[in-house]
């Protein structure tokens, strides 16, 4: 049964970055592992200032709100629909969770574990540079033509860039706090170093 779920979960990340940067083996691996969870309308997967999980999650069917105490109420920052991943810079920066993470609707997700995965950031440079192209750009998904979605939020965050034409008209926006780093570092450290830089995004420059 195990090995019927794992076929079923593998089957479905296949179409979805990073995922879909894997082989069929270590995609099936990654699988074996996976949990699958059933959320109820208005139940929590998991609240700010929690512990992070030994998983990340995927949704498969459903939808998740990302929510934030601020102005002295929860404010929705995002909602992630089928194929969009959350929950997963906490784990590479080793912080707390900075958001709750309530299901809209019921729900279906895939918790993908860490410890599996990320061997695989560094091992297979497709899927690490996707990962730093998503903290780069603050997008779950970099490579998405329209709604990419926001990685994290913060107080410097940077909007990813619109396709549209009038785009070229509009200003620069002014960034006061620029953070750059080298291709070669890893996920876990530019990670680390935008918690203690206190910043939303980083610059990938080569020298």
């Amino acid at each position: 049964m195990k090995n019927s779920i794992a076929h079923r979960i593998a089957d479905f990340l296949k179409d979805f970055p990073p995922f879909n940067f894997l082989n069929a083996d270590e995609l099936l691996n990654i699988s074996e592992e996976s949990e699958v969870l059933y959320i109820d309308k208005g139940n929590i997967l998991f609240n700010e200032g929690e512990n992070v999980h030994a998983f990340f999650y995927i949704v498969h069917k459903g939808a998740i709100q990302l929510q934030k105490f601020q102005n002295e109420r929860y404010e929705t920052l995002d909602t992630c629909d089928e194929g969009d991943i959350f929950g997963l810079r906490p784990l590479f920066a080793e912080e707390n969770y900075i958001m709750n993470a309530i299901a809209e609707e019921e729900s279906i997700i895939y918790g993908i574990p860490i410890k599996q995965f990320k061997p695989l950031t560094e091992s297979n440079k497709k899927v690490g540079n996707f990962l730093i192209q998503s903290f780069a750009t603050n997008t779950r998904n970099p490579y998405a033509r329209e709604d990419k979605g926001k990685l994290f939020f913060g107080n410097q965050v940077i909007e990813p860039i619109s396709n549209s034409p009038l785009f070229e008209l509009q200003p620069a926006p002014i960034i006061k706090k620029i953070v750059t780093t080298s291709p070669e570092t890893s996920i876990k450290s530019a990670a680390q170093l935008m918690s203690k830089r206190k910043v939303g995004s980083i610059l990938v420059t080569k020298n």
